[in-house]
């Protein structure tokens, strides 16, 4: 049986509870190890066959002798020279999160497989009670890609002064622009919610459990881990018509 493993560089990786605290990339990379485990082609790296990354910047991963792959999270519609002249230069095997991204590199005459991450729904399933007003939650950080000035310029157009309707965002990235604008909206009565920080991924589980619709109008994913798991939370999730959020959520 061939052996693989994702190669995990993260030092906290020890501590009890990583795959609470961990980043995407690193979650993704657990994930596959403790399925690789379940069917019995996981190893110790050096006991391995391949050992790859999930990454979307670096290509040029190797592990000692090992024979490499990297899982590609690429998220635009065009690869970068560097990328392509090393590609071609070892012929390291490249995966795609979604379609998008597989597509993407055989554009370039690079042979690609899709293998998505897929929700662990013994893990992201319902765990809290909806709120008794009708919430939408924002679960992105506050970059161009996730679509928070379209989120909140919608919830405003659609619900205005209205109390029976509640948005809550909850942000990562420190912005006063957008707290500004945040407190700009609450002091003109839109029922808004801010919340900054990081929080574990249980206490995500119950945002998406206690809420009513799970707001997701990105410009652009590379998976979009939060639509599976907020539709395994029972959150309605709203996306847009693009792959590969539309490989996720299907239009009926």
């Amino acid at each position: 049986t061939m052996k693989i493993s994702y190669f995990e560089r993260d030092k906290r990786q020890r501590e009890k509870n990583f795959t609470e605290t961990c980043g995407p990339f690193s979650y993704i990379g657990e994930s596959f190890n403790k399925y690789l485990k379940q069917i019995e082609c996981f190893d110790d790296y050096d006991n391995c066959d391949f050992v790859g990354i999930c990454d979307g910047l670096e290509i040029n991963f190797k592990y000692k002798d090992k024979k490499s792959f990297i899982h590609s999270v690429w998220e635009t519609n065009a690869l970068p020279l560097e990328f392509l002249k090393f590609q071609n230069k070892t012929k390291q095997k490249v995966i795609g999160l979604s379609n998008q991204v597989t597509n993407l590199w055989r554009a370039y005459g690079i042979p690609c497989e899709t293998c998505y991450p897929g929700t662990d729904t013994d893990f992201w399933r319902p765990t809290k009670p909806k709120q008794k007003i009708f919430q939408f939650l924002h679960l992105k950080s506050s970059n161009v890609r996730s679509g928070l000035d379209l989120t909140l310029r919608a919830f405003m157009l659609a619900f205005g002064a209205s109390q029976d309707v509640k948005l809550v965002v909850k942000d990562t990235y420190n912005s006063p622009i957008l707290v500004q604008v945040i407190e700009k909206l609450v002091n003109q009565g839109i029922n808004i919610e801010y919340r900054l920080g990081f929080i574990p991924r249980d206490e995500i589980r119950d945002l998406y459990s206690e809420s009513h619709v799970c707001l997701n109008l990105s410009r652009f994913e590379s998976f979009g881990l939060m639509l599976g798991e907020s539709s395994a939370c029972g959150a309605l999730c709203i996306t847009g018509d693009f792959s590969p959020t539309n490989e996720i959520i299907k239009s009926d």
